[in-house]
């Protein structure tokens, strides 16, 4: 038994568990019985292998036509991944609907689902956790992850953010009410941020004179590299930062772990979508800038 050759179990104190397979290859087509818990343990495992392999597959390849300087293959395969990842998303979802009161499904939730993303589904699923697995580790960790989301959470309306424009004159986030504004959470130094700015600036330029607008908060520290980024990658549009990287105010605030990260408000300064990227971005604008 190894990293490589392992299979997960759900111990309960009560089943007779039985396992059998290949001791060299385990993990290739083992079975187990007398546990519903590790049934489902394995089809989770099953749909994760597959999902590491597909997004594998799809990254090589994006890699391959970005090496090649082939542009158009290159947006076809970011929609691919972006498809296969959904769909994934679907799979593991399914596995956690057909087993509400699991264990597995408490660790699923906590661990492979994106909280920010699935909130709403993360949320009912720990609501029912709490009255049938109420003293789980799961269930409690999963609360703790979830409680500093719900300030954020699609529907809500949208925390205040006040920060520093590059003038140094502070720009209230509430001050571009009245129009569809995206908080685009970026900063100089990421190079995610940076390949992603190119189809930000293509939503913007597509959509701001509909009533669209972005407010971007900058995790830089180094202002002159801020000021630069900006104008190297033509964002034009309001931008704010306290130049104090992840400690940043407005970071905290939205839960911010990793950028770069965005959230869509309504008119009304509601939250509508985050996290919305490339063609998903410009989709979701067309949809409610008719």
């Amino acid at each position: 038994m190894n990293d490589a050759n392992q299979v997960l179990l759900a111990l309960d104190n009560q089943s007779n568990i039985q396992l059998s397979g290949d001791a060299k290859k385990l993990t290739e087509g083992y079975v187990v019985k007398g546990s519903k818990d590790s049934e489902s343990l394995q089809q989770l495992g099953r749909a994760m292998i597959r999902s590491k392999h597909d997004m594998a597959m799809l990254e090589m390849r994006y890699n391959n036509s970005a090496q090649a300087g082939q542009s158009d293959s290159m947006k076809l395969i970011e929609a691919k991944f972006y498809a296969a990842q959904a769909q994934n998303t679907g799979v593991l979802k399914q596995l956690i609907r057909q087993n509400p009161n699991s264990v597995v499904s408490a660790f699923a939730v906590g661990n492979l689902l994106n909280p920010e993303e699935q909130f709403a589904f993360i949320d009912s699923i720990a609501t029912q956790l709490k009255k049938t697995l109420p003293d789980s580790r799961y269930t409690k960790a999963l609360a703790v992850k979830l409680d500093p989301l719900r300030a954020t959470a699609v529907g809500s309306a949208a925390p205040e953010i006040s920060l520093p424009s590059p003038d140094g004159k502070p720009v209230a986030l509430s001050s571009l009410r009245g129009k569809y504004v995206l908080i685009d959470f970026w900063a100089s130094w990421c190079g995610p941020c940076r390949k992603e700015n190119p189809n930000v600036v293509r939503a913007y330029n597509k959509f701001k004179g509909k009533g669209f607008e972005i407010y971007s908060v900058s995790f830089d520290q180094d202002r002159e590299k801020w000021l630069k980024a900006i104008q190297t990658d033509g964002l034009v549009w309001t931008h704010v930062s306290d130049l104090r990287g992840w400690e940043s105010a407005a970071g905290q605030t939205y839960g911010v772990k990793a950028i770069p990260q965005s959230v869509l408000l309504d008119p009304q300064g509601r939250i509508v979508a985050k996290n919305l990227r490339g063609d998903a971005l410009e989709a979701k604008l067309a949809s409610v800038l008719k």
